[in-house]
């Protein structure tokens, strides 16, 4: 579901409004870090900017630039005209791309790191990994430690600070996750 990257057309488009409610309803019951999260980030004052860059924890740096709609009026012909609708590289005040901007470099960091980790070939499309059936339990093995250290890091916070270093950062809904995890049997199935 696209909800976590600020969708509301999506899961209206999906649910009546009666199941919709009850969508909502269970987001805000069960998935309160994700949620609070998401509206911490929605709600922080964000620079208007034409773009918005930050560094991964391994080096890698990303890059968004913000596009906004202009209008062009064409007249052809005396009575004849069109408008030309095209994008312009400039800053919007919309910043509800930022989430899922911010949950894609992450995953792209998981598969980076993993395909790096693994010294057997990994195929990676988006947050999905495939490799050969032999090893599979170290590839399995491999992406835990990775969401172990990620869930043990300040990764979030300093990528958030990057984009604003006015911001006080979003405190972590349960700090001892990172415990939890390594007592976890399955991260990937």
């Amino acid at each position: 579901m696209t909800f976590y990257y600020n969708s509301t057309s999506q899961p209206e488009s999906t649910f009546n409004e009666h199941q919709l409610e009850l969508f909502y309803e269970a987001i805000q019951e069960r998935f309160t870090g994700p949620t609070e999260l998401m509206t911490y980030i929605n709600e922080s004052v964000w620079s208007d900017k034409d773009s918005y860059s930050w560094v991964m924890p391994d080096g890698h740096t990303v890059y968004i630039p913000v596009y906004d709609k202009e209008e062009l009026t064409v007249e052809l012909d005396e009575g004849c005209e069109f408008t030309y609708t095209y994008s312009v590289n400039k800053a919007n005040n919309n910043h509800r791309h930022l989430v899922p901007n911010i949950i894609h470099a992450f995953d792209a960091y998981v598969a980076r790191e993993l395909v790096r980790r693994c010294d057997f070939e990994v195929a990676t499309i988006h947050d999905s990994f495939w490799c050969s059936c032999s090893n599979l339990f170290t590839m399995k093995d491999t992406f835990k430690e990775i969401m172990i250290e990620l869930a043990e890091s300040n990764a979030l916070n300093n990528v958030l600070k990057q984009i604003n270093p006015n911001i006080d950062g979003f405190d972590k809904i349960d700090p001892t996750m990172h415990k939890k995890m390594h007592n976890s049997e399955y991260m990937l199935s």
